[in-house]
């Protein structure tokens, strides 16, 4: 299963959380992103759940490859050497992905990155999804295979 989507927004980087105090003393942590993150996010889920009737469980896995595209400045490097970070990036579409696409982020097992310079601001994502197979290891050392488990039929 392949699923391939656009994302018509600005990507914003999903930082670290901040500890912000307040007047009477009490602490409390804040995403760093902001207003801006939580569009991108919302906007990425909407996008996505267009595709993805239910999010897959295990056993699916999955590879997520991203291209990030900012609109070219007036003077620039040929390559995107800016912030936001990709891992960032990365970090805020798995997060957005989670519930949508598959149930845990965890399930991400690889895929690809890439920053570019376009005209507008977007994000193309491809999503590819697979089953495993269950395995166990034999006395003499060598593995077979148990049982191919099965995921809800989502898409």
């Amino acid at each position: 299963m392949t699923t391939t989507f656009t994302v018509n927004c600005r990507a914003v980087g999903k930082g670290s959380l901040q500890p912000i105090r307040t007047k009477s003393g009490r602490t409390f942590m804040k995403e760093s992103g902001g207003d801006p993150l939580v569009l991108f996010m919302r906007t990425v889920a909407f996008e996505a759940a267009k595709h993805f009737k239910a999010p897959l469980g295990r056993p699916w896995g999955f590879v997520v490859d991203r291209r990030y595209f900012f609109a070219r400045p007036s003077t620039c490097y040929e390559n995107p050497i800016v912030k936001p970070d990709i891992d960032k990036l990365d970090r805020a579409v798995f997060d957005a992905l989670t519930g949508v696409a598959y149930e845990d982020d965890a399930q991400v097992i690889g895929g690809s990155h890439q920053k570019c310079y376009a005209i507008n601001d977007y994000v193309d994502i491809v999503v590819k999804g697979f089953e495993y197979a269950e395995f166990s290891k034999r006395k003499d050392g060598t593995w077979r295979e148990v049982r191919k488990k099965t995921g809800k039929k989502g898409n």
